[in-house]
Protein backbone atom coordinates (compact mmCIF):
# COMPACT_ATOMS: atom_id res chain seq x y z
CA UNK A 1 0.00 0.00 0.00
CA UNK A 2 1.07 3.69 -0.06
CA UNK A 3 1.50 6.15 2.59
CA UNK A 4 -0.43 5.72 5.39
CA UNK A 5 -4.20 7.77 5.48
CA UNK A 6 -3.80 10.49 7.66
CA UNK A 7 -0.21 10.02 8.29
CA UNK A 8 1.87 13.36 6.99
CA UNK A 9 5.07 13.38 7.82
CA UNK A 10 6.77 16.43 9.21
CA UNK A 11 9.20 18.80 7.78
CA UNK A 12 12.64 18.90 9.25
CA UNK A 13 11.81 22.15 10.80
CA UNK A 14 9.02 21.05 12.13
CA UNK A 15 11.19 17.95 14.07
CA UNK A 16 13.52 20.04 15.27
CA UNK A 17 11.27 22.40 16.68
CA UNK A 18 9.53 19.68 18.35
CA UNK A 19 12.81 18.23 19.81
CA UNK A 20 13.51 21.49 21.63
CA UNK A 21 17.45 20.82 21.16
CA UNK A 22 19.63 23.44 20.20
CA UNK A 23 22.26 22.74 16.84
CA UNK A 24 24.96 21.95 19.06
CA UNK A 25 22.40 19.52 21.35
CA UNK A 26 21.16 18.00 18.21
CA UNK A 27 24.71 16.93 16.59
CA UNK A 28 25.97 15.56 20.15
CA UNK A 29 23.21 13.38 19.35
CA UNK A 30 23.99 9.10 18.09
CA UNK A 31 23.85 8.33 14.52
CA UNK A 32 22.27 5.27 13.58
CA UNK A 33 21.94 3.59 10.25
CA UNK A 34 18.93 1.67 9.05
CA UNK A 35 20.13 -0.77 6.95
CA UNK A 36 17.46 -2.14 4.65
CA UNK A 37 17.96 -5.58 3.09
CA UNK A 38 18.97 -5.87 -0.34
CA UNK A 39 19.58 -7.81 -3.08
CA UNK A 40 22.44 -8.46 -5.57
CA UNK A 41 22.84 -10.80 -8.80
CA UNK A 42 25.87 -12.28 -10.83
CA UNK A 43 27.18 -9.87 -13.54
CA UNK A 44 30.23 -10.56 -16.25
CA UNK A 45 32.54 -8.21 -13.57
CA UNK A 46 31.34 -9.92 -10.26
CA UNK A 47 28.43 -9.40 -8.10
CA UNK A 48 26.81 -6.13 -7.86
CA UNK A 49 25.28 -5.93 -4.27
CA UNK A 50 22.23 -2.98 -3.33
CA UNK A 51 23.06 -1.26 -0.09
CA UNK A 52 20.32 1.31 0.77
CA UNK A 53 19.56 2.55 3.85
CA UNK A 54 19.10 5.53 6.03
CA UNK A 55 21.72 7.50 8.72
CA UNK A 56 19.00 9.42 11.17
CA UNK A 57 19.33 10.75 15.17
CA UNK A 58 16.21 10.21 16.93
CA UNK A 59 16.12 13.48 19.37
CA UNK A 60 12.68 12.50 20.63
CA UNK A 61 13.83 9.37 22.67
CA UNK A 62 11.47 8.64 26.09
CA UNK A 63 10.47 11.51 26.54
CA UNK A 64 7.56 13.80 27.37
CA UNK A 65 7.10 15.52 23.92
CA UNK A 66 7.39 11.90 22.44
CA UNK A 67 4.31 11.10 24.26
CA UNK A 68 2.14 14.39 23.35
CA UNK A 69 3.37 13.16 19.46
CA UNK A 70 2.15 10.40 19.80
CA UNK A 71 -0.96 10.93 21.64
CA UNK A 72 -1.40 13.28 18.47
CA UNK A 73 -2.09 10.18 16.25
CA UNK A 74 -4.11 8.40 18.47
CA UNK A 75 -7.23 10.07 17.14
CA UNK A 76 -8.85 10.46 20.47
CA UNK A 77 -7.27 7.78 22.46
CA UNK A 78 -5.65 8.42 25.70
CA UNK A 79 -1.86 7.00 24.82
CA UNK A 80 -1.93 6.59 28.94
CA UNK A 81 -4.62 4.31 28.50
CA UNK A 82 -3.37 1.96 26.39
CA UNK A 83 -1.52 -1.24 27.22
CA UNK A 84 1.99 -0.87 27.94
CA UNK A 85 2.78 -2.86 24.69
CA UNK A 86 0.37 -0.81 22.33
CA UNK A 87 2.19 2.41 24.37
CA UNK A 88 5.59 1.10 23.26
CA UNK A 89 4.37 0.66 19.34
CA UNK A 90 3.05 4.17 19.30
CA UNK A 91 5.71 5.82 20.88
CA UNK A 92 8.62 3.95 18.81
CA UNK A 93 6.72 4.22 15.51
CA UNK A 94 6.66 8.27 16.14
CA UNK A 95 9.93 8.05 17.32
CA UNK A 96 10.43 7.00 13.83
CA UNK A 97 8.91 9.29 11.59
CA UNK A 98 10.39 12.17 14.27
CA UNK A 99 13.96 11.65 13.60
CA UNK A 100 16.20 13.70 11.34
CA UNK A 101 18.77 12.57 8.92
CA UNK A 102 22.56 12.85 8.89
CA UNK A 103 23.98 14.02 5.55
CA UNK A 104 27.61 13.82 3.85
CA UNK A 105 28.23 10.81 5.68
CA UNK A 106 30.67 7.98 4.78
CA UNK A 107 28.83 4.94 4.74
CA UNK A 108 31.37 1.77 4.98
CA UNK A 109 29.76 -1.86 5.60
CA UNK A 110 31.10 -4.51 6.71
CA UNK A 111 29.95 -8.19 4.95
CA UNK A 112 29.34 -11.32 6.92
CA UNK A 113 28.67 -14.93 5.56
CA UNK A 114 25.38 -15.64 7.35
CA UNK A 115 26.19 -18.87 5.91
CA UNK A 116 29.18 -19.95 7.90
CA UNK A 117 30.63 -19.19 11.51
CA UNK A 118 29.60 -15.16 10.96
CA UNK A 119 33.00 -13.68 10.76
CA UNK A 120 33.72 -10.50 8.56
CA UNK A 121 34.20 -11.18 5.09
CA UNK A 122 34.76 -7.73 3.86
CA UNK A 123 34.67 -3.92 4.78
CA UNK A 124 33.14 -2.12 1.67
CA UNK A 125 32.91 1.66 1.55
CA UNK A 126 29.91 3.12 -0.74
CA UNK A 127 31.21 5.50 -3.18
CA UNK A 128 29.31 8.46 -1.91
CA UNK A 129 27.94 9.91 1.25
CA UNK A 130 24.96 10.13 2.13
CA UNK A 131 22.52 12.67 0.80
CA UNK A 132 20.29 15.96 2.53
CA UNK A 133 17.98 13.19 3.56
CA UNK A 134 20.29 10.90 4.92
CA UNK A 135 20.12 8.33 2.63
CA UNK A 136 21.75 6.07 0.95
CA UNK A 137 21.26 3.81 -2.47
CA UNK A 138 24.24 2.18 -4.26
CA UNK A 139 25.29 -0.56 -6.04
CA UNK A 140 28.70 -2.04 -5.62
CA UNK A 141 30.53 -4.24 -6.91
CA UNK A 142 32.97 -7.44 -6.28
CA UNK A 143 31.53 -7.99 -2.68
CA UNK A 144 31.61 -11.32 -1.57
CA UNK A 145 28.11 -12.47 0.00
CA UNK A 146 25.73 -14.78 -0.02
CA UNK A 147 23.36 -13.43 -3.41
CA UNK A 148 20.56 -14.17 -5.40
CA UNK A 149 21.39 -17.02 -8.10
CA UNK A 150 20.80 -15.95 -11.46
CA UNK A 151 17.57 -18.26 -12.46
CA UNK A 152 14.97 -19.69 -10.02
CA UNK A 153 12.02 -17.75 -8.66
CA UNK A 154 11.22 -14.29 -7.00
CA UNK A 155 8.06 -13.82 -5.05
CA UNK A 156 7.91 -9.89 -4.63
CA UNK A 157 4.85 -9.02 -2.21
CA UNK A 158 3.21 -5.99 -0.96
CA UNK A 159 3.84 -5.53 2.96
CA UNK A 160 0.41 -3.93 3.78
CA UNK A 161 -2.60 -5.75 3.53
CA UNK A 162 -0.57 -9.17 1.89
CA UNK A 163 1.81 -9.95 4.60
CA UNK A 164 0.11 -8.08 7.54
CA UNK A 165 -3.46 -7.37 8.56
CA UNK A 166 -3.55 -3.50 8.27
CA UNK A 167 -6.87 -1.90 6.56
CA UNK A 168 -5.02 1.01 5.45
CA UNK A 169 -8.07 2.09 2.91
CA UNK A 170 -9.99 2.54 6.72
CA UNK A 171 -7.86 5.55 8.54
CA UNK A 172 -8.89 4.17 11.63
CA UNK A 173 -8.20 0.86 11.42
CA UNK A 174 -4.99 1.33 9.09
CA UNK A 175 -3.39 4.88 10.92
CA UNK A 176 -4.24 4.10 14.27
CA UNK A 177 -5.23 0.35 15.46
CA UNK A 178 -3.11 -1.59 13.34
CA UNK A 179 -0.16 0.59 13.08
CA UNK A 180 0.12 3.09 16.29
CA UNK A 181 -1.58 0.85 18.56
CA UNK A 182 -1.62 -2.57 18.12
CA UNK A 183 2.09 -4.62 16.66
CA UNK A 184 2.16 -5.35 13.45
CA UNK A 185 0.34 -8.69 13.09
CA UNK A 186 0.52 -11.75 10.08
CA UNK A 187 -2.35 -11.67 8.03
CA UNK A 188 -4.08 -14.86 8.34
CA UNK A 189 -2.11 -17.74 7.83
CA UNK A 190 0.01 -16.35 5.32
CA UNK A 191 3.58 -16.78 7.04
CA UNK A 192 2.34 -20.91 6.43
CA UNK A 193 2.48 -19.83 2.87
CA UNK A 194 5.13 -18.11 2.53
CA UNK A 195 7.19 -20.94 4.65
CA UNK A 196 6.00 -23.40 2.19
CA UNK A 197 7.90 -22.25 -0.61
CA UNK A 198 10.73 -21.60 0.81
CA UNK A 199 10.44 -25.45 2.22
CA UNK A 200 9.52 -26.41 -1.79
CA UNK A 201 11.20 -24.46 -3.81
CA UNK A 202 14.90 -24.09 -3.09
CA UNK A 203 15.73 -21.50 -5.74
CA UNK A 204 12.80 -18.87 -4.13
CA UNK A 205 13.88 -15.33 -3.49
CA UNK A 206 11.70 -13.47 -1.52
CA UNK A 207 11.52 -9.63 -2.00
CA UNK A 208 9.20 -7.49 0.30
CA UNK A 209 7.94 -3.69 -0.94
CA UNK A 210 6.35 -0.81 1.45
CA UNK A 211 5.94 2.66 -0.14
CA UNK A 212 5.40 3.85 3.45
CA UNK A 213 8.55 6.56 3.29
CA UNK A 214 11.59 4.89 4.91
CA UNK A 215 11.85 6.68 8.33
CA UNK A 216 8.64 4.44 9.33
CA UNK A 217 9.81 1.41 7.68
CA UNK A 218 12.36 0.18 10.45
CA UNK A 219 9.38 -1.59 12.22
CA UNK A 220 8.73 -3.28 9.37
CA UNK A 221 11.85 -4.99 9.13
CA UNK A 222 11.77 -6.15 12.18
CA UNK A 223 7.94 -7.27 11.47
CA UNK A 224 8.52 -8.78 8.16
CA UNK A 225 12.02 -11.08 8.96
CA UNK A 226 10.06 -11.97 12.65
CA UNK A 227 7.37 -13.94 10.77
CA UNK A 228 8.30 -14.70 6.84
CA UNK A 229 11.44 -15.94 5.07
CA UNK A 230 14.23 -13.81 5.01
CA UNK A 231 15.10 -11.60 1.92
CA UNK A 232 15.64 -8.26 -0.05
CA UNK A 233 13.50 -5.16 1.09
CA UNK A 234 13.03 -2.13 -0.83
CA UNK A 235 10.76 1.55 0.65
CA UNK A 236 10.09 4.49 -0.21
CA UNK A 237 12.65 7.07 -0.20
CA UNK A 238 12.97 10.63 0.07
CA UNK A 239 15.58 11.17 -2.27
CA UNK A 240 12.80 12.21 -5.09
CA UNK A 241 14.22 13.07 -8.80
CA UNK A 242 12.13 12.25 -11.34
CA UNK A 243 8.04 11.95 -11.89
CA UNK A 244 7.53 8.14 -10.77
CA UNK A 245 9.89 8.15 -8.15
CA UNK A 246 7.85 10.27 -6.34
CA UNK A 247 4.30 9.30 -7.46
CA UNK A 248 4.86 5.52 -9.28
CA UNK A 249 7.55 4.20 -6.70
CA UNK A 250 5.98 0.94 -6.44
CA UNK A 251 6.41 0.86 -10.50
CA UNK A 252 9.93 1.95 -10.23
CA UNK A 253 11.10 -0.53 -7.43
CA UNK A 254 9.63 -3.18 -8.93
CA UNK A 255 11.47 -2.36 -12.62
CA UNK A 256 14.10 -2.17 -11.29
CA UNK A 257 13.82 -5.95 -9.51
CA UNK A 258 12.86 -6.87 -13.18
CA UNK A 259 15.75 -5.62 -14.93
CA UNK A 260 18.46 -6.48 -12.58
CA UNK A 261 17.37 -10.11 -12.50
CA UNK A 262 16.32 -10.69 -16.28
CA UNK A 263 16.97 -14.88 -15.92
CA UNK A 264 14.59 -14.97 -12.60
CA UNK A 265 10.58 -16.04 -12.91
CA UNK A 266 8.43 -13.35 -10.48
CA UNK A 267 5.68 -13.84 -8.52
CA UNK A 268 3.67 -10.32 -7.71
CA UNK A 269 1.53 -10.04 -4.74
CA UNK A 270 -0.72 -7.19 -3.99
CA UNK A 271 -4.10 -5.84 -3.41
CA UNK A 272 -7.12 -4.57 -4.81
CA UNK A 273 -7.48 -1.66 -2.87
CA UNK A 274 -3.92 -0.10 -4.38
CA UNK A 275 -5.06 1.09 -7.75
CA UNK A 276 -1.03 0.96 -8.62
CA UNK A 277 -1.08 -2.06 -8.37
CA UNK A 278 -3.89 -2.76 -10.74
CA UNK A 279 -2.22 -0.92 -13.38
CA UNK A 280 1.67 -1.90 -13.18
CA UNK A 281 1.23 -5.28 -12.53
CA UNK A 282 -0.59 -6.39 -16.08
CA UNK A 283 0.86 -3.52 -17.62
CA UNK A 284 4.64 -5.21 -16.75
CA UNK A 285 2.99 -8.83 -17.59
CA UNK A 286 2.60 -7.77 -20.76
CA UNK A 287 6.16 -5.99 -21.41
CA UNK A 288 8.42 -8.86 -19.63
CA UNK A 289 5.77 -11.97 -19.52
CA UNK A 290 6.49 -13.23 -23.24
CA UNK A 291 10.56 -12.28 -23.47
CA UNK A 292 12.35 -15.44 -22.80
CA UNK A 293 13.73 -15.92 -26.34
CA UNK A 294 14.98 -12.07 -26.71
CA UNK A 295 18.14 -10.81 -25.39
CA UNK A 296 16.20 -9.84 -21.83
CA UNK A 297 14.44 -13.29 -20.57
CA UNK A 298 13.20 -11.55 -18.19
CA UNK A 299 9.61 -13.52 -16.99
CA UNK A 300 6.93 -12.36 -15.18
CA UNK A 301 5.21 -15.56 -14.03
CA UNK A 302 2.28 -14.76 -12.01
CA UNK A 303 0.32 -12.64 -10.63
CA UNK A 304 -1.49 -13.33 -7.57
CA UNK A 305 -3.80 -10.40 -5.81
CA UNK A 306 -5.88 -10.27 -2.53
CA UNK A 307 -9.13 -9.19 -3.56
CA UNK A 308 -10.07 -7.01 -0.69
CA UNK A 309 -13.65 -6.34 -2.88
CA UNK A 310 -14.95 -9.99 -3.45
CA UNK A 311 -14.66 -10.79 -0.27
CA UNK A 312 -17.61 -8.42 1.43
CA UNK A 313 -21.51 -8.68 1.55
CA UNK A 314 -22.93 -5.97 -1.17
CA UNK A 315 -24.08 -3.99 2.13
CA UNK A 316 -20.68 -4.36 3.81
CA UNK A 317 -19.27 -2.84 0.42
CA UNK A 318 -21.72 -0.23 0.69
CA UNK A 319 -20.15 0.81 3.91
CA UNK A 320 -16.27 0.21 3.06
CA UNK A 321 -17.29 2.30 -0.28
CA UNK A 322 -17.60 5.34 2.64
CA UNK A 323 -14.76 4.51 4.30
CA UNK A 324 -11.93 3.99 2.14
CA UNK A 325 -12.51 1.21 -0.06
CA UNK A 326 -11.87 2.01 -3.55
CA UNK A 327 -13.82 1.18 -6.84
CA UNK A 328 -11.45 -0.55 -9.38
CA UNK A 329 -10.52 -1.35 -12.63
CA UNK A 330 -9.58 -5.04 -13.98
CA UNK A 331 -9.01 -3.29 -17.28
CA UNK A 332 -5.82 -3.70 -17.72
CA UNK A 333 -5.33 -7.43 -16.94
CA UNK A 334 -7.69 -7.85 -20.09
CA UNK A 335 -5.78 -9.38 -23.32
CA UNK A 336 -3.39 -11.36 -20.89
CA UNK A 337 -3.66 -14.71 -20.10
CA UNK A 338 -5.49 -16.10 -17.81
CA UNK A 339 -3.56 -18.36 -16.25
CA UNK A 340 -1.06 -16.05 -15.14
CA UNK A 341 -3.36 -13.73 -12.92
CA UNK A 342 -5.53 -14.93 -9.68
CA UNK A 343 -7.36 -12.74 -7.19
CA UNK A 344 -7.34 -14.84 -3.78
CA UNK A 345 -9.49 -14.07 -0.65
CA UNK A 346 -7.73 -15.86 1.85
CA UNK A 347 -4.18 -17.16 2.19
CA UNK A 348 -5.25 -21.13 1.71
CA UNK A 349 -6.61 -20.11 -1.61
CA UNK A 350 -3.20 -19.97 -2.84
CA UNK A 351 -1.57 -22.20 -0.39
CA UNK A 352 -1.71 -25.18 -2.67
CA UNK A 353 -0.71 -23.66 -5.94
CA UNK A 354 2.71 -25.65 -8.03
CA UNK A 355 3.96 -21.96 -8.27
CA UNK A 356 7.70 -24.04 -9.43
CA UNK A 357 5.78 -25.50 -12.44
CA UNK A 358 3.75 -22.49 -13.10
CA UNK A 359 0.38 -22.72 -11.78
CA UNK A 360 -1.39 -19.58 -10.40
CA UNK A 361 -4.86 -20.27 -10.57
CA UNK A 362 -6.80 -22.29 -7.87
CA UNK A 363 -10.00 -22.88 -10.15
CA UNK A 364 -12.11 -23.94 -7.18
CA UNK A 365 -12.10 -20.07 -6.49
CA UNK A 366 -14.78 -17.93 -8.26
CA UNK A 367 -13.14 -14.54 -10.11
CA UNK A 368 -16.27 -12.67 -11.21
CA UNK A 369 -14.05 -10.15 -12.90
CA UNK A 370 -15.05 -7.60 -15.08
CA UNK A 371 -12.75 -5.48 -16.54
CA UNK A 372 -14.57 -2.40 -16.20
CA UNK A 373 -15.89 -0.24 -12.88
CA UNK A 374 -16.23 -2.55 -9.81
CA UNK A 375 -17.40 -1.53 -5.79
CA UNK A 376 -19.17 1.49 -7.44
CA UNK A 377 -22.17 2.53 -5.32
CA UNK A 378 -25.09 0.73 -6.64
CA UNK A 379 -28.73 2.04 -7.68
CA UNK A 380 -31.83 0.98 -4.87
CA UNK A 381 -32.41 -1.96 -6.82
CA UNK A 382 -28.60 -3.23 -6.31
CA UNK A 383 -28.91 -4.75 -10.29
CA UNK A 384 -26.46 -1.84 -11.83
CA UNK A 385 -23.48 0.07 -11.33
CA UNK A 386 -24.23 4.00 -11.59
CA UNK A 387 -21.90 3.26 -14.85
CA UNK A 388 -24.73 1.58 -15.90
CA UNK A 389 -23.16 -1.81 -16.36
CA UNK A 390 -24.43 -4.95 -15.04
CA UNK A 391 -23.47 -6.51 -12.03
Amino acid sequence: MGILPGLDIPSLENIREQAGLSSAQIAQLPVRILNVPGYANLTDDGWNVLFHGQAYRQPLDNSSRLDRLASGFLRGKVLSALHPSQQEQARNLTSAIYSLPVAGLPITMTVYNATGNDSPVVNVSLPFPTDVRGEFNDFWVNTSIFLVPREGITFLADVDDVLRETRIFVPSAGLLDNSFVHPFTPWSNMPSVFSHWRQTIPSAHFHYLTTTPEPATRMYVEFVFGSYPLGSLDTRPYNFTTFDQTFRVRAVALRRALETFRQRKFVLMGDTANADVLRDYPQLAKEYGNVQASARPSTLDACLTRSLHSVHSHPQRIRDRWRGLPPVRHERFAGLDKSTYFFYRIPDDIMGLDIANGECVNKSVPQHIEYGWQNLLRNPDHTRNWNGRKA
